[in-house]
């Protein structure tokens, strides 16, 4: 029989209940332990941090999307002010135009706009009566290389235009490459006199002052771009990680988690900086694809907080099922779960079994490590899959992971072309792909792009090909030397000659 009234009002309580939205520390439905993992609480880490810092200071937070880090930055700020300090939280997604190339100069631009508009918000006023905006816009106007640009400065909304323009953005960008040094020496000074009016407002002359910058983790590029702005932000924070420090200023920077590879100790560049990362839920038991039944107990704990009566809706193997098709992503959880309800049509179908909740798992993006691995086709490597389509296997993750995955899977297909593989092959054997020692450089991205040059030029006959023995000898005792690295003494030669 088709759903009745008070059916039809429990699937829409839920699919509204777990709609993506970011909590308070207060909210009845925010449970604290799914982002606190065998009793590591990095939120506190990062509070006892700022409490112990003089003088300003620099923290990095990170996480993939959808592990709940502006919530977790929300109760950062409740804890930092308990401890007497005053916090202002910013997303500067509403500053930044986050899918294109950034610079130190429109960042740090960003920050001090935005750092301007909490204390307007909060005091009503701003360093010298005047805001950030004012100050930039009578910078832009006397420099020739801005006047240039074409655009009317007097009256522009400079933050609208640097947020939704790409091409102003970029014509700012190329203008302001003269003027480095001065926009960080402007924003610094005031992020600084920020500093000062802050506690000249609280009468306090010792009071921390901290700013949360969030969502600069989602900058990301598109298409054609992606590796153009990966570069630009690991040279934002790499490059210019001295100026991402800000006297007398405690920051809060959320990172991508890809700048952990692409600026590997940027942090030690910011005073010591460590990176402390907000995992998602921990759904199988370590170094096993076995559930972890704390996991998927914690799971249904938050499902529970926003409905309580979700068994008449699921059955628990069918939710668990889900949450193990996420990964332990609180959103991808919460995705899964929604896209059941609307294919109900009848109270029969509830609670909805294991079976009924296939669609939805058949929904789900792969999980990276996961049992999926089965449905290769017969014969495939796992390592062969990764090369060939990283990209669908690790879909939450950035182009600079996918391409990691890419030059580990090469290298994993050139050490299982073994010398005992190619036995059997004839003089001519050869393993194509490897070089005169590359066997070093397979663990490094520019050793692995090395290799693939190095398989060109074989193919084009520019460099010889050698046989299983040659390179069984080579793994021993090292890369060949003299004579033979120039692939004189072996060239032509069968196995056994050169045996």
């Amino acid at each position: 029989m088709p759903l009745d009234r008070s059916t039809q009002h429990k699937l829409k309580t839920l699919y509204n209940a777990l709609a993506d939205r970011v909590l308070e520390p207060d909210d009845p439905v925010y449970v604290a332990q799914i982002n606190q993992h065998g009793g590591a609480d990095v939120i506190a880490e990062i509070a006892t941090e700022i409490s112990w810092q003089d003088g300003g200071g620099v923290c990095l937070f990170t996480g993939q999307r959808g592990t709940g880090k502006s919530t977790e930055l929300r109760r950062l700020k409740r804890l930092v002010e308990d401890d007497g300090a005053t916090v202002f939280y910013v997303d500067l997604s509403e500053f930044m135009l986050l899918t294109k190339e950034v610079e130190i100069s429109d960042f740090l631009v960003s920050v001090a706009g935005a750092m301007s508009e909490q204390l307007h918000r909060r005091y009503g006023s701003a360093p010298g009566d005047r805001s950030y905006w004012d100050r930039l816009g009578d910078f832009l106007a006397t420099k020739v290389e801005f006047k240039e640009l074409g655009i009317k400065l007097p009256g522009l909304d400079i933050k609208a235009a640097l947020k939704n323009d790409p091409d102003f953005k970029k014509k700012v960008q190329e203008a302001a490459r003269g003027h480095v040094a001065q926009l960080v020496r402007d924003a610094h000074d005031f992020l600084a006199e920020s500093v000062q009016h802050v506690r000249a407002q609280e009468r306090d002359p010792q009071r921390k002052v901290v700013l949360l910058l969030d969502s600069v983790e989602r900058i990301r590029g598109v298409g054609n771009e992606a590796m153009a702005v990966y570069e630009r932000v690991r040279n934002l924070f790499f490059g210019h990680a001295e100026h991402l420090r800000i006297p007398l200023l405690h920051l809060v920077y959320t990172i991508p988690p890809y700048l952990s590879v692409l600026a590997a100790g940027a942090g030690s560049l910011m005073g010591g900086a460590v990176t402390r990362r907000l995992v998602s839920t921990h759904i199988f038991q370590d170094r096993s694809r076995d559930p972890d039944p704390a996991g998927l107990a914690l799971l249904r704990q938050v499902v529970t907080a926003r409905f309580p009566a979700w068994t008449e809706i699921f059955e628990a193997e069918a939710l668990d099922k889900l949450a193990l098709s996420s990964g332990g992503d609180l959103r991808e959880f919460f995705r899964l779960v929604r896209l059941c309800l609307p294919s109900v049509r009848e109270d029969a179908q509830l609670p909805l079994t294991v079976d009924a909740v296939k669609p939805a798992e058949n929904a789900a993006p792969p999980v990276p490590g996961a049992p999926e691995r089965a449905a290769l086709p017969a014969g495939a490597r796992p390592g062969a899959a990764a090369g060939a389509g990283a990209a669908g296997r690790f879909p939450r993750r950035g182009a600079q992971h996918r391409a990691r995955s890419l030059a580990r899977a090469g290298a994993q297909r050139r050490i299982a072309c073994t010398p005992r593989r190619r036995a059997g092959r004839g003089a001519a054997g050869t393993c194509p792909g490897l070089g005169h020692g590359d066997h070093q450089r397979q663990h490094g991205l520019a050793g692995l792009r090395r290799m693939g040059a190095s398989a060109e030029r074989r193919r084009n006959g520019r460099l010889p090909a050698h046989g299983g023995a040659r390179y069984c000898r080579t793994a021993r005792r090292g890369p060949p030397r003299g004579r033979q690295a120039r692939g004189g003494a072996c060239a032509g030669r069968g196995a056994a000659a050169r045996r």
